[in-house]
């Protein structure tokens, strides 16, 4: 974010939540397990093949629950960590837009906005979506035509819920499948 704003001339300020959430009792809940990639890697996979579900967001919470109850429980408390740090920056996006007479301005796309892959009370929580007309190509498409420096444009897309997993963990394919699957339909 730092980066683009950068690239773009665009005023900004950074903040550091990790004072906030630790107050909140993230890390508390957050166990060392879930916080090594290769560990959240492997829980996701295994709770995805336990329910027969290539995505994530296909199984209901029955078909989580009925999973090994400890990769179960590593989801769960990572997905409560998830929202906390997306309620909590939005909280500080919001107190930052008030003091300024600012609006905030979302990032959801189509892609995204139709598969759930957003939290409404985080970072679907906005005055204007200002994208989520355009599938998550169609946003890269976009920002290649605005010249946005080629490493945010091809860093890989990753929801900020644990660390090593990315969006195609969640999704269960890339954008490109996506994309074309929402549009034929």
């Amino acid at each position: 974010a730092e980066e683009g704003v950068k690239s773009l001339g665009i005023p900004y300020k950074k903040i550091i939540l990790q004072p906030i959430l630790k107050e909140l009792g993230k890390y508390d809940m957050l166990s060392r397990l879930v916080s090594v990639p290769i560990i959240a890697r492997s829980g996701l996979f295994i709770m995805k093949r336990l329910a027969g579900r290539k995505m994530l967001y296909s199984m209901n919470p029955e078909e989580i629950k009925s999973g090994n109850k400890i990769i179960s429980r590593l989801i769960g408390t990572a997905t409560v960590c998830g929202i906390l740090k997306w309620r909590t920056r939005m909280i500080l996006l919001y107190k930052y837009a008030l003091i300024n007479n600012y609006a905030v301005l979302g990032t959801t796309n189509r892609t995204e906005y139709i598969l759930g892959h957003y939290d409404p009370y985080g970072d679907g929580a906005v005055d204007i979506e200002c994208i989520v007309h355009l599938y998550k190509t169609q946003v890269f498409q976009l920002a290649k035509y605005l010249n946005i420096p080629d490493k945010i444009i091809n860093k890989r897309p990753y929801p900020d819920w644990l660390p090593g997993i990315f969006d195609i963990d969640l999704i269960g394919m890339k954008y490109e499948k996506v994309d074309t699957i929402l549009a034929l339909m």
